[in-house]
């Protein structure tokens, strides 16, 4: 069987979606909710360990029927975000989202 997860990081939102070649029909699909730290002066952060907070939450939505057998996942993603990543490459600070505006002086 050739299945494929769909995996799309939004703003609002972390989805995920299970697409059978064979049938050419989406299987399941499943969504976890994301935080938005918003401030006056403009910021727009998340924090990366919500995204793998929702990922996680997401993919226990799906049975584990759904899950198995997945040949290939995509991956797609806010753009235009600043996630910095130490040597080690572990995140050092929130993620400023492309709607951030406090930098802009």
């Amino acid at each position: 069987m050739s299945k494929y997860l769909g995996i799309d990081l939004g703003t609002q939102s972390l989805k995920v979606l299970i697409y059978n070649a064979e049938s050419k029909e989406v299987e399941a699909t499943a969504s976890s909710e994301l935080a938005l730290r918003s401030r006056p002066d403009g910021t727009r952060e998340q924090e990366a360990n919500w995204w793998l907070d929702a990922l996680h939450a997401a993919m226990a939505e799906l049975s584990p029927s759904n899950r198995d057998g997945i040949a290939a996942i995509g991956v797609s993603g806010q753009q235009h975000g600043f996630t910095p990543l130490g040597a080690d490459g572990r995140v050092l600070a929130p993620v400023k989202l492309w709607c951030d505006t406090s930098t802009t002086a």
